[in-house]
């Protein structure tokens, strides 16, 4: 079953002065943003506007993302993660457009947000992503964005929907509250060989980073330590310089066999000769 891992921006979806998708401007960014150091692209997700296009204009835009970036790989020398929002307020609404990432292909998995504005019962989540999982062979990632729907999805309904659903791959966090993501991590411990936690809030990196290496203590006992919470989804892409404080990522860094000057404010990957930029617009 998939996996993801490393940075994977949800990217904006372009449009022109007409209102229209462009396509052009689409294939440039996702071509930037890989040549710029970043390891999958996400269309579709908040930021991409999911519900301001056609079904016409979201499989375009997906073939678009796709094809713009076919053949690249990342520092790695891996294919580029390719993952598709397909949020919609109804259950069908969201099979439907599963069944549209279907039929355009090279997609690895599909994210999911909760229902927005109707208040579900955590019940009702639950059968919510149970049929939508079972609807498909696609992975499916959760996502939690509670500001946005003022839905959240309860640590102990993720427990439940990581062991019954073999293609949920995992949550991504965007609550911004730690608490929630270090629950996430405590209750679906023994489920990490197939289902991951991944920080949505690009300004707690770190802090997500840190909690990896220290472990989670609850009562005197350690119930997780060095789980796969490297699956970071960010806005943006890595920094070409940016001041990190404390050990704990300069142990992520060496674990991921890359090495980090201490004297300076930067860090060097073996396969790029410099990490990538902040992002910038993507060249005309």
């Amino acid at each position: 079953m998939y996996k993801p891992y490393g940075i994977i921006p949800p990217i904006i979806t372009p449009f022109d002065e007409e209102g229209k998708v462009n396509y052009d401007s689409l294939a440039k960014m996702s071509v930037y943003l890989v040549e710029n150091g970043v390891h999958g692209l996400f269309p579709f997700g908040t930021t991409g506007e999911f519900y301001a296009v056609s079904d016409e204009e979201y499989v375009k835009a997906l073939e678009t993302v796709r094809d713009a970036v076919k053949g690249m790989t990342n520092c790695y020398g891996k294919p580029i993660q390719l993952m598709a929002g397909c949020s919609h307020i109804t259950t069908r609404g969201v099979i439907r457009l599963i069944h549209l990432v279907e039929q355009v292909g090279g997609y690895d998995a599909v994210s999911v947000l909760t229902p927005m504005f109707v208040s579900q019962t955590q019940d009702e989540l639950y059968q919510y992503y149970k049929t939508i999982a079972e609807s498909t062979k696609m992975p499916v990632l959760m996502y939690n964005n509670k500001p946005k729907t003022n839905v959240t999805i309860a640590p102990a309904t993720v427990a439940r929907l990581a062991k019954d659903c073999p293609n949920i791959i995992g949550v991504k966090d965007s609550t911004g509250d730690m608490t929630n993501c270090e629950e996430y991590l405590r209750l679906t411990a023994d489920q990490r060989d197939h289902f991951n936690v991944m920080m949505g809030r690009d300004t707690m990196i770190h802090a997500a980073l840190a909690e990896i290496h220290l472990g989670l203590v609850f009562k005197n006992k350690v119930v997780h330590k060095n789980a796969s919470f490297l699956n970071v989804i960010s806005s943006f892409a890595v920094p070409k310089r940016r001041r990190h404080h404390g050990s704990s990522l300069r142990r992520w860094f060496q674990s991921q066999g890359q090495s980090r000057d201490p004297d300076r404010n930067t860090h060097e990957t073996p396969c790029r000769s410099r990490p990538a930029a902040w992002l910038r617009a993507a060249p005309a």
